[in-house]
């Protein structure tokens, strides 16, 4: 405090708003104390790479530069479906891949909870996504060979309806709790969407060709092992081993989650299309 006049009365400090507290805390568990053109970070993460170590106006350069990629997977899945005619749930799953690569630029390149948020709330929906492709594929796969069993319409919303829920609650979730509900919510929609995969290209009569099959361990070992050897070194080593941090070892990350579900769903769309005659595969 201040002391005032002749009396030693103390002014009272202005008590700091909760979104100036919230700045103030961000800002002190930063990685560095570089400020840039996008102001003091407010997102719950801050990912290993110095922040404006390269540019004033960009947070994070190297996970920035490296999200495009996933930005560019996505739109030329797009096109490739649309062209080759993969269904309208093969566009919408790379739509929103493009959704997510958006969102990573966005976070890494102002380091702002409002583009955390445009990142990892795209990537749970994708996912999510992702699971009702890989049904929707099975049940088509099963149609255009006359047998049983083949996912009705009513299932298939059904199962729409089950995740458009579980997306929604996991949402409002997030947005209450923070980070951790997120690797939950997301972890638990990949281990459904491994399962589901495993199942359709792998005890599916008649059985799937090794080609899709390579096509899904491919995508599986690309993304997993991104995970197990990039990301999560990053973000445990970052601070106990120097060197780490000069490793841009996030934004290499980005690069496996690019290709990790452009293969998966070349997969899917090859079981699909597997042992018909004069049909176009993806490439």
């Amino acid at each position: 405090g201040v002391v005032v006049g002749g009396r030693g009365r103390r002014a009272r400090s202005p008590t700091p708003s909760p979104r100036s507290r919230y700045i103030i805390m961000s800002a002190a568990h930063s990685h560095d104390d570089h400020i840039g053109y996008w102001g003091p970070k407010t997102s719950t993460m801050d990912f290993c790479e110095p922040n404006y170590e390269h540019s004033h106006y960009v947070a994070e350069l190297y996970n920035t530069i490296t999200s495009i990629p996933i930005f560019l997977v996505g739109l030329s899945g797009v096109l490739l479906s649309k062209s080759q005619r993969l269904g309208r749930e093969q566009t919408l799953c790379y739509t929103m891949v493009a959704i997510v690569g958006i969102g990573s630029v966005a976070f890494h390149a102002t380091l702002l909870r409002t583009g955390q948020v445009l990142d990892e709330v795209p990537m749970l929906w994708a996912t999510l996504t992702l699971i009702y492709a890989a049904y929707q594929h099975r049940g088509d796969r099963r149609r255009r060979r006359a047998m049983g069993l083949v996912p009705t319409s009513k299932r298939l919303t059904l199962v729409g309806a089950c995740l458009i829920v579980y997306a929604a609650i996991a949402t409002i979730l997030y947005f209450q709790t923070g980070f951790l509900t997120f690797v939950v919510a997301y972890g638990a929609s990949v281990v459904v969407l491994i399962g589901l995969a495993s199942t359709i290209l792998f005890t599916e009569t008649p059985p799937v060709g090794p080609d899709p099959k390579r096509l899904l361990l491919t995508a599986a070992c690309t993304y997993a092992g991104g995970f197990v050897l990039l990301w999560a070194p990053g973000e445990i080593l970052c601070h106990s081993v120097p060197i780490v941090k000069r490793l841009p070892l996030h934004a290499l990350f980005h690069l496996t989650s690019a290709a990790g579900p452009h293969l998966g769903l070349t997969a899917f769309a090859c079981a699909r299309f597997d042992g018909e005659k004069n049909v176009r595969t993806p490439s």
